[in-house]
């Protein structure tokens, strides 16, 4: 198997900025906190339907998958 000479480059720990976008620290932000509310779900084991109540927002908003 021949050996490739890969190029690496170091994360700014922002994946949106890393990736050029404007808004990159709010993405960022949003990311987190949506998936600490989806970890959140999942821990309580509440279907999609519940958690849409208890967040007050419809089903299909819900919609996730945690996968870790």
């Amino acid at each position: 198997m021949a050996e490739k000479d890969l190029e690496i480059e170091v994360s700014s720990g922002n994946v949106f900025d890393d990736l050029g976008f404007d808004n990159a620290r709010e993405m960022l932000i949003k990311s987190r906190i949506a998936y600490a509310i989806a970890l959140k779900i999942e821990q309580q084991g509440l279907t999609q339907s519940d958690a849409a109540d208890a967040l007050g927002i419809d089903q299909p908003k819900v919609s996730y998958p945690v996968s870790r």
